[in-house]
């Protein structure tokens, strides 16, 4: 009697269909998982967070790749048994992978204790433990897939990549019906069908018995998941502390993939908005009740209650007041319409014009709500033109002079792409739009840090300056509260009417001017000190002046002080925010890491984000070296010659590097032209994903698709780089003028081309390790995910400190590494596809 092969006999055509769909769906429930828990983590913690999701992915990804290389040999012997057992163990890891992540006790408040920071260095330690499991798993299917159907692994890497678009395209969908936290549960039904469909190629008896197991081991973890979901907001989130206000209610829900939305009513919801301390002597009445939209359990902004009619009394005491006592009956821009309560401050006289620019949708759609008309008080904001987007794109497409153009207080914290309100491009294009003698008013908060107004001010002047302005000091004016500035710039240099004004209007609500033209910082009378903030243990003695604000701003428009402000130079970085590095609260420099450490209780929360970019990228780049040792370990192993180890491990690296630096670029100018991060991550991971899977199914119809694929690849990135060095940001203000279908059409078909020669290097290299090469695949497939953890933070590091297009110009030297270092196979006639 024969005995069974010890290697996995010829596969039908039948069988190597259903292993594509097995790939599909599994590689479908990697990235759906992915993005689940990028929301999970947005929700109950923080958005800087969701880094680690890309990087537990990524480091499964790669471990899976050293254990198929030590491991050939039996795993492929098994590979049809072992591929069911990991599609159904994997419906028990993602359910025991998310039940543990809820009950993770993580504060990343206690990150910048010095006393507790080490015990959250634990607690991070946990959740790659816990979440690391699921992808090292789903990594361990892949490889295992592309090990044993070598001769497919270009339709199997296909089917890899369009899966991964279709599952975040699912995903992204799903969070219009379905609540964040139950989001896992659409996941497990798709990894039974994963199961099921490796069943036909098994030697295994009794199929149906395994069938009706894998049932109620799917319904055990759905009830699990369902009934013991642990998953909460954290008390550390704005939401918390309003959901357990005694009589709160819950007016609305909104759930989509910009977020996760309540509306809250109880009795501390009020007209967020800073004011005056002097509003009795002003006869004036606090700020009117509201009702809190919180997005992501941070809160957003105050909506009107329906019904009932606003006293507006309060707003001579806003901060916000000033521009409307300088010019009067302007012809107004509102950025931001704070709710629906910003257009009925500024129209308690009747102006000429007012355009309103809302990007959030909920607030967008309230505003067009009979019961939010009903609320307001004047009748001239039912004259308003009300417009959905963001200030670049309006401008771009519109010529009307303002005489005020006023950002709202809340409208940076009112979404990620916002932030291109407050750069210089955007500033540029406000200085443009303004009448003779119009102003800008810009809100920053000094809460945290009072150098992040030095930084919005330091924009302002480097904007004005492109414009043809040659003393921009004569044209900036700055006033605060007790945590909120505002940065006035004036057409025409700030008269001495206009500042005689400045001053009586402050002077009767004790707001404080830290900057006019012509300052004696000596003479100033300060009514809310600001003191120095500084992690500089060699700083001098501080000022003696109360308001260190004023002291920045002074330093900054000495021409002869080439010094940092106050808060060192050394120790951050306070250059122009512009579209090309559009960040503002994220200025710690590495180079002053020890005393950072020393002071890390004193870093705004702000900074987190960016000391999470670097605590990744260090444990990344230690990750990736070790799976690099794994090749010289393998070597005797592996016959090809140590030359082709070489240029297999440079290869996978240099694609894994390459292909996320390009798509993280693309994530973010498509959010400057969609303003909206979340979308424009949607459209261009799905565009991505879909279309390199396609280019790959076409290299497998190329002769030499190896080297032909990677030169398509360079081409392809090489315009893209060309188009955003000669022409940066030219195209944006005609796309952003476009229909929102149209953009969308825009944004494929430009993606669309780069994206398919993009999908065909890697399946191509894999598929040229035959004969004695045929051990680097498990490796190859491992070093491409180990150093693909390293590009998410990398490029956000970059970014902050030289800009997008720079990421992009190092994406295309990995493309052209990619190209010189293809790994040697043995020379095959061109085949057309199975």
């Amino acid at each position: 009697m024969s005995t069974a092969s010890p290697l996995p006999v010829p596969d039908s055509r039948a069988s190597i269909r259903l292993r594509v769909l097995a790939v599909t769906l599994v590689s479908f429930c990697g990235i759906a998982y992915e993005v689940m828990l990028t929301r999970y983590f947005a929700i109950a913690s923080y958005t800087e967070f969701g880094y680690w999701v890309i990087s537990m992915a990524m480091v499964g990804y790669g471990l899976s790749g050293v254990a198929l290389s030590i491991f050939r040999g039996p795993l492929l012997k098994r590979s049809r048994g072992l591929s069911l057992t990991i599609a159904l163990a994997l419906m028990v890891i993602a359910t025991a992978g998310f039940h543990y992540t809820t009950v993770n006790p993580f504060n990343p408040l206690a990150l910048e204790n010095p006393n507790l920071w080490q015990s959250e260095l634990v607690n991070i330690g946990l959740y790659y433990l816990t979440l690391f499991p699921f992808f090292f798993l789903v990594g361990s299917f892949l490889g295992l897939s592309f090990m044993s159907l070598q001769e497919s692994v270009m339709g199997l890497y296909a089917a890899d990549l369009i899966g991964a678009g279709i599952g975040a395209v699912f995903m992204l969908a799903l969070m219009y019906f379905l609540h964040p936290f139950y989001l896992v549960c659409a996941i497990l039904p798709v990894l039974f069908l994963a199961g099921l469909s490796t069943l036909p190629g098994t030697a295994i008896r009794g199929k149906a018995v395994i069938v009706f197991l894998s049932l109620v081991m799917l319904a055990g973890c759905e009830y699990w998941l369902i009934f013991n979901n642990l998953a909460h907001f954290f008390e550390y989130k704005a939401v918390y502390t309003a959901l357990h206000v005694e009589g709160n209610t819950v007016q609305d829900e909104i759930r989509s993939p910009k977020g996760y939305c309540v509306t809250l009513d109880n009795f501390t919801e009020r007209r967020d908005l800073p004011l005056s301390n002097n509003l009795g002597l002003l006869n004036a009445e606090g700020p009117p009740q509201g009702l809190g939209l919180y997005r992501d359990g941070n809160r957003v902004t105050s909506l009107p209650k329906p019904g009932e009619t606003t006293d507006l009394s309060y707003v001579d005491g806003a901060l916000c007041t000033l521009p409307y006592v300088l010019r009067h009956e302007p012809r107004t821009l509102l950025v931001g319409a704070g709710g629906g309560f910003r257009l009925a401050e500024v129209t308690r006289t009747p102006l000429p014009s007012l355009v309103v620019l809302e990007s959030d949708d909920v607030v967008f759609k309230n505003l067009g709500s009979a019961s939010w008309r009903n609320t307001t008080t004047p009748a001239s904001t039912l004259n308003a033109e009300i417009v959905f987007g963001g200030p670049q794109s309006y401008l771009a497409g519109h010529n009307q002079p303002f005489d005020v153009i006023d950002l709202s207080v809340e409208y940076l914290d009112g979404g990620h792409a916002n932030i291109y309100a407050f750069t210089r491009d955007a500033i540029q294009q406000y200085y443009r739009a303004l009448s003779d003698n119009g102003l800008v008013s810009i809100p920053i908060s000094i809460r945290q840090f009072p150098g992040y107004a030095v930084k919005e001010v330091q924009t302002v002047v480097d904007a004005v300056t492109r414009e043809g302005v040659r003393a921009p000091q004569d044209h900036i004016l700055v006033y605060r509260s007790e945590w909120i500035a505002r940065i006035l710039l004036s057409r025409a240099p700030f008269s001495s009417e206009d500042l005689k004004l400045v001053r009586d209007f402050c002077d009767e609500r004790s707001f404080d001017v830290s900057y006019f033209p012509g300052i004696v910082p000596e003479k100033q009378e300060v009514w809310n000190e600001l003191p120095p903030f500084s992690i500089d243990d060699n700083a001098g003695a501080p000022s003696e002046t109360k308001d260190a604000l004023t002291v920045d701003l002074v330093k900054l428009f000495t021409p002869h002080d080439a010094n940092a402000p106050e808060a060192s130079a050394a120790a951050f970085d306070l250059g122009a925010v512009t579209n090309e590095r559009p960040f503002l609260n994220s200025i710690v420099r590495p180079a002053n890491f020890n005393n950072i450490m020393k002071h890390l209780d004193l870093l705004p929360q702000s900074e987190v984000g960016l000391l999470v970019n670097y605590a990744v990228l260090f444990q990344a780049v230690i990750f990736a070296g070790l799976v690099c040792l794994l090749p010289i370990a393998k070597s005797r192993s592996i016959k090809t010659g140590f030359s082709n180890i070489a240029r297999s491990v440079v290869f996978a690296a240099s694609l894994g590097m390459g292909f996320l630096l390009v798509e993280i670029t693309l994530i973010e100018r498509v959010s400057l032209i969609l303003n909206d991060a979340v979308t424009a991550f949607a459209v261009v991971l799905s565009a991505m994903l879909v279309c390199s899977g396609l280019g790959s199914a076409f290299g497998g119809r190329m002769r030499n698709a190896s080297q032909n694929g990677a030169r398509l690849a360079v081409l392809a990135v090489a315009a893209l780089t060309a188009v955003f060095w000669l022409a940066p940001g030219q195209g944006v203000p005609w796309l952003a003028s476009l229909p929102l279908a149209a953009q969308y059409g825009v944004i494929v078909a430009a993606i669309a081309p780069v994206a398919f020669a993009m999908g065909m290097p890697f399946p191509a290299g894999l598929r040229s390790l035959e004969g004695e090469a045929k051990g680097l695949l498990p490796i190859v497939w491992g070093v491409n995910g180990a150093f693909s953890v390293i590009a998410s933070p990398l490029a956000a590091i970059l970014a902050f400190r030289w800009g997008y297009t720079l990421v992009l110009t190092m994406a295309l030297g990995l493309y052209v590494i990619v190209w010189m270092m293809q790994p040697l196979g043995p020379k095959r006639p061109f085949e057309e596809s199975r």
